[in-house]
């Protein structure tokens, strides 16, 4: 062969080197970039199961979080005493970890950190927990969806409020269990009707019936309470044990009964009736409740009228001598 043919082969043999050179290095950066998007997608599929745990815990942590006035009671723990291991630890879903702090406004608007594990990591959040801004969850809000009693007359439940139209209708019943326990009830129990449109029933934690009590001793509520002839002032009452009203006439504010209502003549009541061993109304009686009940189990031994409706104005006045627990729910979330 000639020199010609020998220079002209080695350049074809270079030619293809660097040829299977470049080929190389783009298989090797393809194949890094499939490598890099592999880990890219495993870290994006773990951190959206890790939010996705986070939401859920947070959400059921929030949901169990008892209604009331601040979460003192929990951030102080089981043992009552601030500054010790047991502070704002919480129940949660397994592979979740759940804790509450003082927020901006201590007990008022705690923090509620979260800490959630997943296949390849984690992830933790904080939450501001605020009380929700309707002042009472339901028109009727009872202790248990499944022990709600018994009515053979007329129980009428109206979350509209008629001097208010501009307001979204409440549920009719508010309970710590399913609603459509509820549901279930209401189906069973042809004397009870959600008038109008008032709204399905809805969860809620219970009504807290034992710090209620400590909370209107603290604001000067009276001892007793009697109906009035004409309608009284708004005013705050607690009875301890059972009560029954057996003369006709009106109240007004909040009246808790630490046992049994029951009411054997016709009545109103602009504002709350709390009842914690449950309202009973007698055959043949009228009782109207302009506000709203709550009610311990069982609620309701109804063999008369009750009427209970929503009315805005009335529970204001009632909340202006006493401010109502509320539901907490979450007013803004953060990443950790």
């Amino acid at each position: 062969m000639s020199r010609a043919g020998h220079e002209h082969g080695a350049v074809a043999l270079a030619a293809a080197l660097a040829a299977l050179l470049a080929a190389s290095l783009l298989a090797a950066a393809v194949a890094e970039i499939a490598r890099t998007e592999l880990v890219l997608a495993q870290d994006r599929r773990t951190f959206a199961h890790g939010l996705a745990a986070a939401d859920a815990c947070l959400a059921r942590v929030t949901a169990a979080l008892p209604a009331g006035w601040d979460q003192a009671a929990l951030i102080a723990g089981v043992d009552g005493i601030t500054g010790t291991t047991d502070d704002g630890i919480l129940s949660a879903p397994s592979g979740c970890a759940a804790h509450l702090i003082p927020g901006p406004l201590g007990t008022l608007r705690p923090f509620l950190d979260v800490a959630v594990s997943v296949t390849g990591g984690g992830r933790r959040v904080r939450a501001i927990i605020a009380p929700t801004p309707a002042p009472v969850p339901a028109v009727v809000w009872a202790a248990s969806g499944t022990g709600l009693g018994f009515a053979s007359g007329r129980l009428v439940i109206d979350g509209r409020d008629p001097a208010r139209p501009d307001l979204r209708p409440l549920p009719g019943i508010a309970s710590p269990d399913d609603p459509a326990l509820v549901d279930a009830w209401l189906a069973a129990t042809p004397a009870v009707s959600l008038a109008g449109a008032t709204a399905a029933p809805e969860y809620a934690p219970a009504p807290p019936f034992v710090e209620l009590t400590g909370r209107l001793l603290g604001a000067g509520a009276l001892g007793s309470f009697a109906p009035a002839p004409t309608a009284p002032p708004t005013t705050l009452h607690v009875v301890p044990g059972d009560l029954t009203i057996a003369s006709t006439g009106f109240g007004a504010g909040i009246l808790y009964v630490d046992g049994h209502l029951d009411i054997v003549t016709n009545f109103a009541f602009n504002g709350v009736v709390a009842a914690r061993g449950g309202v009973g109304v007698a055959n043949g009686v009228t009782v109207r409740v302009a506000g709203g009940i709550w009610v311990g189990a069982p609620a309701f031994d109804v063999r008369g009228d009750l009427v209970v409706t929503h009315d805005r104005a009335a529970l204001d006045a009632a909340a202006a001598l006493l401010p109502f627990p509320r539901r907490p729910t979450i007013a803004g979330l953060v990443d950790r």
